[in-house]
């Protein structure tokens, strides 16, 4: 295949891989997105620029730092489409959440879009896209100019420019970022292909100057490719004389000017600069730091900002793995380089075309890095790798010329045509982390078959149907206990509340708490679909107890601005039932213990996982039964609490002395019992049994519903202790 049909190929690819980006990151994720997409909303409705004042901080931070050449672009391509609705959702779907750190999630998916809104945020997210594609193609192109006896080079670094996730997933949000090298790279062929002409005319000197103008209306640091583009100046000006060389620069500016003048002339006339940072730190005191960071902090930043360069989408971060391959992918071709550079230093080789492109990379590419250093030292969340896509291209070929010097020459073309593929690999591997950290929760058909139906919905909307704990209500020292609620809502719900969980010691001291969104963060209440049941899992932890104590675990909302304004809980029949849903108790074991294994051959055993080991009768001196001794076992978990009760019956089975308790006088309620624990008790009757013919055990749940037994008499709902004369 020759290298002209595979950058067709790897363009296709890279829109191919944008769009399965695009579908699965939700439109308004990504680095400042919806401050991007403010500014453009801005331009389109407002239709004039903005002025570097507090009350354009509240439209949008983005209006006060960015020049405006993408935003326009958004403006103008979505003119036909109702951008006032879009940029009323882009309000409407943010996720406070994201803010306070409860949430990795930066936007809600609103249970409806209006179509006219998708559609715009679409156009807007395929802006973003053409510029990634740009930045491919023109990676491509420079390469082959600059390098022209490797093409396969220029195609593996169009890839790696473009298959980098970090890359992608800039490319598809709405931020300026991906236009940044498209730009940049742009205005370096034009000056690059200038150069190579035996006679260059006015034209070509002017078209090069525009296309820089339009590179420094994209984003300030676009001012920085002055550097690489005096190192492709400079042959032309040892060719064809200083004078030339002076007169090409100065209809350069002039192309640059006649594109971005009146921008930065309106800059110097309105605050006094070219580039007007200290009139944006005013506007925005945010923006800058008060003390700026010492260099060695600087330093230390380095490694986290080529991790967010190539997988740290907001606040999701790529699988280790795969940041352990990229490292040790720079770490082999910064070796590579330094090798060719070695190699090429003891020969004494004479300048190649190879050497000349590989020197303006690293010019363009530690420019740029530089600039990003400086930025992290002086402006407030600075450390964003992203940043250095400005020199993507740049990077892409060192990082391909590192990889090929390890090879003999005759291999390098297998190895450069091998990289595509690996890079589509590469951008590959974090989608499934994006897919889990964005997917709304897998809706669940009825009937749900919850361990614990419950019945009851909280003043703001929310309905809890069940909740599951698998493995039972006792927590051991060290031990996580799963949880998991069963939610849905009967309408739209149009606050966003926030969840919590509680286990409360018998002095309402709290021994666990969680205070967070639903579905590992991932579901605010306002995203929540009508009709739509959901699985929302926790697990449990407790604090450390000296004595074995009963916790009470129980669930309820509040609204997310006021921990205080608890949402009432109502009843399947509306009554009230307080601040918060009870679901049951939990018990939490002061020390670890293993329960014994479950008994083959009991006394009797019950419905629900309940089997009677022993049962010992006492009596009076008349022979009438006062009390019995039992020893109970669990053969699975239990999830219901039984009351256990023991009644003398007359011969016309008339109640003649009892007693109703909760085995353990309630400190084990049998919904805390595991599989295998053996509980023993004694129970008084409550009077005396004069009369008494037949003394009979049994167990019914909170309805007040008799357990029935599994045997020894199946679905009989007591057992005989005791018969007279027997």
């Amino acid at each position: 295949m020759q290298a002209r049909h595979a950058i067709i190929a790897v363009a296709l690819v890279y829109l191919a891989l944008g769009l399965l980006y695009a579908r699965i990151v939700p439109p308004l994720e990504g680095f400042d997105a919806r401050a991007h997409f403010r500014y453009a909303a801005y331009l389109h409705e407002a239709r004039r620029l903005p002025q570097l004042t507090p009350e354009t901080v509240d439209i949008s931070y983005e209006l006060i730092t960015q020049p405006p050449l993408y935003f326009a672009a958004i403006a103008l391509a979505t003119a036909p489409l109702p951008m006032p609705a879009a940029r009323a959702y882009s309000w409407e779907s943010e996720n406070p959440y994201h803010e306070m750190s409860l949430s990795l999630r930066q936007s809600m998916t609103l249970p409806t879009i209006p179509a006219g809104v998708a559609a715009t945020l679409w156009v807007v997210r395929l802006v973003s896209l053409a510029g990634g594609l740009a930045a491919v193609l023109g990676a491509y192109a420079l390469v082959r100019l600059l390098w022209p006896d490797a093409p396969w080079v220029a195609v593996a670094t169009a890839s790696v420019t473009g298959f980098n996730p970090q890359f992608l997933f800039t490319s598809v949000t709405i931020t300026n970022d991906a236009w940044t090298p498209a730009v940049s790279v742009l205005t370096l062929w034009l000056l690059a292909r200038t150069v190579r002409h035996a006679a260059p005319g006015w034209r070509d000197w002017l078209l090069v100057g525009v296309a820089a103008g339009f590179a420094a209306l994209t984003k300030y640091s676009c001012l920085l490719i002055a550097a690489p583009a005096l190192w492709l100046l400079w042959p032309y000006a040892r060719r064809a004389g200083w004078r030339p060389a002076g007169q090409a620069l100065a209809i350069m500016i002039a192309g640059a000017l006649l594109v971005s003048g009146f921008w930065y002339l309106r800059n110097l006339i309105l605050y006094g600069s070219l580039i007007p940072l200290e009139q944006m730190a005013v506007a925005l005191p945010t923006m800058q730091r008060a003390i700026p960071k010492s260099w060695p902090e600087v330093v230390e930043t380095i490694p986290w900002l080529f991790t967010s360069y190539w997988g740290v989408f907001v606040s999701i971060i790529a699988p280790p793995a795969y940041l352990n391959t990229v490292t040790w992918l720079m770490l082999i071709a910064a070796g590579g380089l330094l090798v060719a550079w070695l190699s090429a230093w003891v020969r004494r080789t004479p300048i190649h075309p190879a050497r000349f492109a590989l020197h303006f990379a690293l010019i363009w590419f530690f420019v740029i890095f530089a600039g990003v250093l400086h930025w992290t030292r002086t402006i407030e969340f600075g450390e964003q790798g992203r940043l250095i896509h400005a020199a993507a291209p740049a990077f892409a070929l060192l990082m391909v010329a590192g990889w090929l010097a390890w090879l003999p020459t005759r291999l390098r073309p297998w190895l450069a045509m091998a990289i595509p593929f690996l890079f589509v690999g590469m951008a590959l591997w974090p989608l499934p982390t994006l897919a889990r950290a964005y997917a709304l929760p897998e809706p669940i058909a009825p009937p749900i078959h919850a361990d614990r139906a419950t019945d009851a919905t909280f003043a703001g909307g929310m309905h809890l149907i069940g909740v599951d704990l698998p493995d039972g209500a006792t927590l051991m020292p060290g031990q996580r206990l799963p949880m998991t609620l069963f939610f849905t809502a009967d309408q739209a719900i149009t606050e966003n509340y926030t969840l919590f969980i509680h286990l409360a010691g018998p002095q309402d001291e709290l021994l666990y708490q969680f205070d967070g969104v639903p579905d590992r963060s991932r579901h605010p209440t306002r995203q929540w679909q009508p009709g739509v049941a959901f699985a929302d899992r926790h697990t449990l932890a407790a604090a450390p107890v000296l004595t074995d104590t009963l916790a009470a675990l129980s669930v309820g909302f509040y609204d997310h601005r006021d921990p205080a304004a608890r949402q009432p809980v109502y009843d399947a029949g509306g009554a009230p039932l307080g601040d918060r849903l009870i679901i049951g108790p939990v018990r939490i074991l002061a020390t670890a213990t293993e329960p014994p294994p479950v008994q083959d051959a009991p006394l009797a055993r019950w419905a629900d996982d309940l089997q009677l080991l022993a049962a010992e009768v006492m009596r009076d001196a008349d022979g009438a039964p006062t009390a019995v001794q039992l020893e109970w076992q669990a053969t699975e978990t239990v999830q219901t609490d039984y009351t256990l009760f023991v009644q003398a019956l007359d011969a016309d089975n008339r109640v003649v002395a009892q007693i109703d308790r909760a085995p353990q006088a309630g400190v084990a309620p049998t919904s805390t019992w595991r599989k295998g624990e053996i509980f023993a008790g004694v129970y008084a009757l409550e009077s005396s049994a004069t009369g008494w013919r037949r003394l009979i055990l049994g167990l019914y749940d909170p309805t007040g519903t008799r357990l029935p037994l599994a045997s020894p008499a199946p679905g009989q709902d007591f057992l005989v202790l005791l018969e007279q004369g027997r």
